[in-house]
């Protein structure tokens, strides 16, 4: 049971970084996704 709820959470959180990646050609990265998501936050 416990595998199987790890395995539903990395399927959603590939689709999640897919949408990001997918919104700007740029993003490559970790960071690349931390900077478009937190820019200007100083």
């Amino acid at each position: 049971m416990l595998l199987f709820l790890v395995a539903i959470i990395c399927y959603y959180t590939g689709i999640l970084l897919q949408k990001c990646m997918s919104v700007l050609p740029s993003i490559k990265t970790y960071p690349d996704i931390g900077e478009f998501a937190f820019d200007g936050m100083d």
